[in-house]
């Protein structure tokens, strides 16, 4: 129930609103005394290192038009981009990976599922002599890796002209 609630908190919590390359780009980066950015290791992270995905999570909540438009400017910067779904973002997750396969802008994903065990925060009589935790349900969490193909730019160049085009039937009177 304490996670339930702590779940619900933390959709609405102002660093929930922070964009997800700001925040995916910061956790792997640390800055030290003289201002330079250092990953875990300790080597100079001041440009992006090539080997680093990007990461993206995906909400179940979140419109699909929005999610499509943040994965395609991850792909602009980054030729691959890992996209994090857990419980149900799931399925919202792999539609939109299928929608961008199916258009030609990605090649054939790979795609990782794990189960995250959770643990109960009940104590029960056997645990109250123990310090183990009882381990309750957990829940799915699916990764999934996309690679650009080798004509995305090709492929982005004619959807933003589709979208122009609409907008300037749009704008011309009508006969």
């Amino acid at each position: 129930m304490a996670m339930m609630k702590l779940r619900t908190a933390s959709r609405f919590a102002p660093w929930n609103y922070v964009s997800r390359a700001t925040v995916s780009f910061s956790a792997r980066a640390a800055k030290d005394d003289t201002g330079s950015l250092h990953d875990a290791q300790g080597s100079s992270n001041t440009e992006r290192q090539i080997g680093v995905l990007q990461r993206l999570f995906v909400k179940k909540d979140e419109r699909m038009g929005a999610m499509l438009r943040t994965l395609r400017q991850f792909l602009k910067l980054d030729e691959s981009v890992m996209v994090f779904a857990i419980g149900q973002a799931i399925p919202r997750a792999i539609r939109m990976v299928a929608m961008l396969h199916r258009d030609g802008i990605i090649q054939a994903p790979s795609v990782r599922v794990d189960f995250v065990p959770k643990r109960s925060t009940e104590n029960t009589k056997a645990e109250e002599n123990s310090d183990e935790q009882r381990k309750s349900l957990g829940t799915e969490r699916v990764v999934i890796t996309v690679t650009r193909s080798a004509d995305f730019f090709d492929k982005q160049r004619e959807w933003e002209l589709r979208a122009f085009d609409v907008l300037r039937q749009r704008a011309e009177p009508a006969d």
